[in-house]
């Protein structure tokens, strides 16, 4: 069956023209991206090529939309995460992520939840980016905060692990731009947020979240008062 999918996509991609029916032919370059990212068929530089080729076609002019899911997927497939890598790895990442935030609409569900995923990974991405750059990553922190509040903002639900999820990514843009500009009242901010997310996500609904967000916390309480800090992990 998978072998069927992966032919069918296959010729679907080759058959269409990106002159003639450009949105179509995207979105076909997009099926088969997916289908090598899932299907450990095509190594990781082959992917990347296949993405990178599809977002140099003229095609992506007609359908911005499918260019910010295609430079989605290029930067998570760039991005290095813990594994060993330059700089230039984070910052290339960093730079495509933005990109697909730019033409990500604020939808629907369907595209509300991607909006907050593409913001999600360019506030991480900047994050990482600001971390390795220090001390010369303020700029690069201050965008990170600006694209978690975007993220945060989709989800109003103080009961649901997604506005967790987005408040807990606030918070860490916070305490990276705190440290990046030396502002106690950023840590200050990040620390009232996560204090905000552990009143509404108390301990039992999910360990290691909350095990890391009390970590969080106790960083940015020490960066401004370093006697005060008695945060229980227990």
């Amino acid at each position: 069956m998978i072998a069927e999918a992966i032919s069918r996509v296959t010729q679907a991609a080759e058959l269409i023209s990106p002159s003639e029916e450009p949105r179509a032919w995207l979105i076909a370059q997009r099926d088969l991206g997916d289908m090598m990212r899932q299907h450990g068929r095509w190594s990781e530089t082959a992917t990347i090529n296949h993405y990178r080729q599809a977002l140099e076609s003229p095609a992506t002019a007609e359908a911005p939309d499918i260019r910010g899911e295609l430079n989605y997927w290029l930067a998570i497939q760039i991005y290095p995460g813990t594994r060993a890598a330059t700089l230039e790895q984070y910052r290339e990442a960093a730079d495509i992520i933005t990109m697909a935030v730019a033409d990500t609409p604020r939808g629907g569900s369907a595209e509300s939840f991607f909006f907050f995923s593409a913001n999600f990974m360019a506030s991480m991405m900047k994050r990482e980016y600001a971390l390795r750059l220090h001390p010369a990553g303020a700029t690069e922190a201050a965008e990170a905060v600006r694209y978690a509040e975007a993220a945060a903002d989709v989800f109003t639900d103080p009961d649901s692990a997604s506005w967790a999820i987005g408040q807990s990514l606030l918070a860490e843009a916070l305490a990276v731009q705190a440290r990046a500009e030396n502002s106690t009242e950023l840590y200050d901010r990040s620390a009232t947020v996560m204090r905000n997310v552990q009143a509404r996500r108390p301990r039992g609904r999910d360990d290691t979240s909350w095990a890391s967000r009390q970590k969080l916390l106790a960083d940015n309480l020490s960066a401004t008062d370093p006697d005060s800090v008695h945060v229980s992990m227990d």
